[in-house]
């Protein structure tokens, strides 16, 4: 009986250090998430501020180094995620060579950041008569350091 109290013990001894080594291991790896657009998320219209979210002053605050990920959340089926090949592309909301990321059904996507440059990506759903929310500002430009 002794034995196996023991026994039982060093398994319980041994979950805890390697639970440890998780949280060091996950910890020296330094990757961190980004919620895209803070508390309004990846949106056209910012219920909080009954504006659209100004993505270039929160991208401006972040610090995105390779690993690190950005979560895209949003309501299901009002918009979608492009990556963009370029600046101009991103400046004219140009979707010629873009890259469907997400057709937007789920309601969240999770981009990591594996190389270092200039990242963009937009939503190309569109408002009736007021043109895509890409030309309503829904678009962003990330900037991932290698460290």
């Amino acid at each position: 009986m002794a034995a196996a109290l023991l026994k039982g013990r060093r398994w319980c001894l041994i979950l805890y250090v390697l639970c440890f080594l998780f949280i060091c291991l996950q910890q020296a790896s330094g990757y961190r998430v980004h919620y895209v657009g803070g508390a309004a998320g990846w949106t056209n219209f910012d219920i909080l501020t009954d504006e659209p979210p100004d993505y270039v002053t929160w991208a401006s605050t972040q610090r995105v180094i390779v690993g690190d990920v950005l979560v895209f959340r949003y309501p299901p089926e009002y918009h979608n995620i492009y990556s963009l090949p370029s600046e101009e592309a991103f400046s004219s909301c140009n979707y010629y060579e873009a890259t469907e990321l997400d057709p937007g059904t789920t309601g969240s996507y999770y981009w990591i950041a594996h190389e270092a440059g200039v990242y963009y990506f937009a939503c190309f759903k569109s408002l009736e008569g007021l043109g895509s929310h890409c030309e309503l500002g829904q678009k962003l430009a990330v900037t991932v350091d290698w460290s």
